[in-house]
């Protein structure tokens, strides 16, 4: 496993949100790193991008703009 310092966030929301970016960043071959994944499952309404803990994806710094290309094309923008 990496080194939690070569890890960068990419991406912090709700649950069902972060497992399906979580499942195409894995497709396309991006080690991911998941934060909150539990706190997310257990209070959904912790768990929100402006909540106490929102669930966050972290990806190795090499790949970060593979990571957020891929995002950013899930999200539309």
């Amino acid at each position: 496993m990496s080194d939690e310092n070569d890890l960068v966030l990419v991406f912090e929301g709700l649950a069902g949100e972060a497992n399906y970016i979580e499942t195409i960043l894995k497709d396309s071959e991006v080690f991911t790193f998941v934060k909150n994944e539990m706190m997310g499952q257990m209070f959904p309404h912790y768990a929100t991008h402006g909540g106490i803990n929102p669930i966050k994806i972290l990806v190795k710094k090499g790949d970060f703009e593979k990571a957020n290309e891929i995002i950013q094309n899930y999200i539309g923008k």
